[in-house]
């Protein structure tokens, strides 16, 4: 049994999602998988991430990453950021894809970015405290924002995308485009929410051909 208690958290995200578990226990019927709600799973194995700059190392493998994504698809759109995010990670680099919430100091929202040891890297969101055309956080999270949410095991970011094509292919459009999220993937009927998430049962695993 599984008992949560009002938070005391300064995490505005981390609060945001107590809120919306409770009302989903007390409003809604109750779900037949062992996570109510990717709210549930978050709490139990997400984190906030902290705001930390990059090292120079880091800095070439995320906008090298970044170059051969615009190379193909074009720069970042704001609405897309499930598709962006999980295209531009390159696990062998340890350029990561992260799925959960941001907070951008008015409002919050599901969202997918991108992480580098640890580090925030988001490419469809602008940097508010930054100059220039184009703004990306890249690892110092701009003052007043949250990011909450999991590093995703790159073996699931590769069998949502392998998912998505095989629906390009039913449908017969030919428009690939990754547009749900890994945690909550309403497309393959919630599979990480059925059951108690083990991060042993998905090992890393190479992209695929």
């Amino acid at each position: 049994m599984r008992i949560y208690i009002k938070s005391q958290s300064n995490s505005v995200l981390k609060n945001y999602l107590e809120s919306l578990l409770r009302f989903r226990k007390e409003h809604w019927k109750k779900l037949p998988f062992y996570y109510q709600g990717v709210e549930d799973f978050l709490l139990q194995h997400g984190k906030q991430f902290e705001s930390s700059p990059l090292t120079e190392e880091e800095e070439e493998i995320v906008f090298k990453a970044l170059e051969e994504y615009t190379q193909v698809f074009g720069d970042p759109q704001p609405q897309h950021c499930f598709d962006t995010s999980q295209r531009i990670m390159r696990a062998p680099s340890n350029l990561m894809y992260a799925e959960g919430y941001v907070y951008n100091g008015i409002g919050q929202t599901r969202h997918g970015w991108n992480v580098i040891n640890g580090k925030v890297i988001d490419f469809v969101l602008q940097h508010p405290q930054k100059t220039g055309t184009y703004r990306p956080i890249t690892g110092v999270i701009p003052e007043g924002w949250e990011y909450f949410g999991m590093e995703v095991p790159s073996k699931l970011v590769f069998e949502n995308m392998l998912a998505e094509l095989k629906r390009v292919h039913e449908r017969g459009d030919g428009q690939f485009r990754v547009v749900t999220p890994v945690l909550d993937n309403y497309e393959q009927d919630f599979p990480l929410l059925r059951k108690k998430y083990n991060p042993n049962d998905h090992k890393e695993s190479a992209p695929p051909d």
